[in-house]
């Protein structure tokens, strides 16, 4: 259920981008006549990838948290759970250090549209 819920937040929140261009750096963002408004659908795409980037890194910092204190519960499965956490944790860092790299490229393409004189 969490992944389908996970799925739907980002297909609402990566509209207007072509995904299957995003490993070859060509994002693709409709262009219109005003470069100004294209900074801005940037930019906020940037804040928007900020935020979810900021989000799982939290939930990273969490989860270590989580798993630091299983480790030495009383529990006889505190450290099985608490690997579970940590492994956990790491897969919400990866995923921050993925978002990072489409922030990175939406930088980029920010650059490009600066540079490029108006219609």
């Amino acid at each position: 259920m969490k992944k389908i819920l996970y799925f739907s937040f980002f297909v609402l929140l990566f509209q207007g981008i072509d995904l299957s261009a995003q490993r070859s750096g060509a994002l693709k963002f409709s262009r219109s006549t005003n470069k100004e408004l294209d900074v801005e659908s940037i930019d906020s795409q940037i804040q928007s990838y900020e935020n979810l980037k900021e989000h799982y890194l939290n939930r990273a910092s969490r989860l270590r948290s989580r798993g630091d204190r299983l480790q030495f519960s009383s529990r006889d499965d505190g450290l099985i759970s608490a690997q579970k956490e940590w492994k956990l944790a790491d897969k919400y860092d990866r995923m921050a250090d993925q978002i990072q790299d489409e922030i990175d490229t939406l930088k980029e393409e920010r650059s490009e549209v600066e540079k490029r004189e108006s219609y």
